[in-house]
């Protein structure tokens, strides 16, 4: 059981990679809980710090269309916990963006996934600065 739990979340975090390189927001929402949570601990106000909910996430996160060309997350580390149903991912993210610029930035996910394999909560660390410049949003950062 346990190898095959750990099959499942090892999956489960690869596709929410995969379909976010896809660009394919609407099969990536699939993977979360209805009630999931997104959090960005760093996002300085730049960003929304918390966002509750499928539909909720589903709006925030769509917007990746109107932002980038092309995003990638190579995957540096890749830790399964299957008794807690936590996975840890150490990425970086490069993307080509709209409006010509290079994006780079390095990344640290947490993923608590609840009983039926989906997202219940996702932690999302990164550089709020070097995605605050990228962004155009800097002017919003509170510290």
């Amino acid at each position: 059981m346990d190898n095959q739990l750990r099959d499942q979340l090892t999956s489960a975090t690869k596709d929410f990679f995969h379909l976010l390189e896809e660009v394919d927001i609407e099969k990536w929402i699939d993977l979360w809980a209805e009630d999931g949570i997104d959090k960005k601990p760093y996002a300085t106000g730049m960003f929304p710090e918390v966002i509750v909910g499928k539909n909720n996430i589903y709006d925030v996160w769509k917007g990746i269309t109107k932002v980038f060309d092309s995003i990638r997350f190579p995957i540096h580390e890749f830790i399964v916990d299957v008794e807690k149903r936590t996975v840890v991912v150490r990425s970086d993210g490069k993307g080509l963006m709209k409006n010509g610029n290079l994006y780079q930035n390095t990344y640290i996910f947490l993923f608590h996934f609840d009983q039926n394999n989906k997202i219940n909560e996702c932690y999302e660390y990164f550089n709020p600065f070097v995605a605050g410049k990228n962004f155009g949003v800097l002017d919003k950062l509170k510290y």
